[in-house]
């Protein structure tokens, strides 16, 4: 009991399935009972206030946590809401139990702090989270470099555009003809996040968005709300010498409380 208190009272942890839900209730093998909201990863860890262990269950009583990335840091830090989190770990009366099962189990239910979060997140993360650490995470990563996220994987693959112009030529940028403001989720309200997420992208020939992904992040949330905004765009396609051509380029989504 004490040394799984040591493991994860007091800690900001990542549920595993990036579960947004109040309660949760999982079983023995560490898998889901209750249907779960799946959210961005930088809205799904929680404080661990309390953790007890009875003959039937695992209980622990947190507050979610949102990271929100600081870029003088260049890293994410952890803010704490004031939403509660109670999540339970229930054995089948049938089977006995023991504390290293709940370990096991609670273990599946959390992302352990040295693991990659590559597997974890969808891939229009990958590339920010092999490149900048979050608040707990003991995980080495590489620094941070100023280079677009690659846009080589998929069935779309364009040049940046400025790579095109410093190639040289008559290359004529993108333009927005309809665009659309991102919506503040609950949490990233609640905590007065403000700042702006950059999103890289693909405009295509036909001037619609693809292979958008996020660049530099601004967390809580926020940049989910701002690939939802940038995927509603319209462009005037880019053109080289005339010829409309698809690029890669980066916009800034910008989150201001008014």
């Amino acid at each position: 009991m004490q040394q799984l208190r040591a493991k994860y009272q007091k800690k900001n942890l990542l549920l595993r399935g990036l579960f947004q839900d109040s309660f949760l209730r999982y079983d023995l093998s560490g898998a889901l009972k209750n249907t779960g909201q799946v959210g961005s990863w930088t809205t799904s860890f929680v404080y661990i206030r309390s953790l007890e262990i009875n003959s039937d269950a695992v209980q622990i009583k947190g507050l979610r946590v949102a990271q929100v990335f600081d870029p003088k840091e260049r890293r994410f830090a952890a803010v704490r809401s004031n939403l509660d989190v109670v999540i339970r770990i229930e054995k089948d009366f049938s089977e006995p139990s023991s504390e290293k099962q709940f370990e096991t189990a609670l273990a599946k239910v959390f992302v352990d702090p040295q693991e990659s979060l590559a597997p974890v997140v969808p891939d229009y993360w990958h590339w920010v989270v092999t490149h900048y650490k979050y608040d707990g995470q003991r995980d080495p990563t590489s620094g941070p470099t100023p280079d677009p996220p690659p846009a080589t994987s998929g069935a779309i693959a364009a040049p940046s555009l400025e790579r095109l112009v410093r190639e040289g030529g008559n290359v004529k940028a993108p333009a927005g003809v309809r665009t659309s403001e991102p919506a503040y989720n609950e949490l990233g309200r609640s905590l007065s996040v403000q700042g702006t997420s950059v999103v890289w992208l693909i405009v295509d020939e036909k001037g619609n968005p693809q292979r958008v992904r996020v660049g530099r992040p601004l967390g809580a949330g926020l940049d989910e709300q701002a690939l939802d905004a940038v995927m509603k765009w319209k462009f005037q396609p880019a053109t080289k010498d005339g010829k409309a051509i698809a690029v890669q380029i980066a916009v800034e989504v910008n989150f201001r409380l008014r």
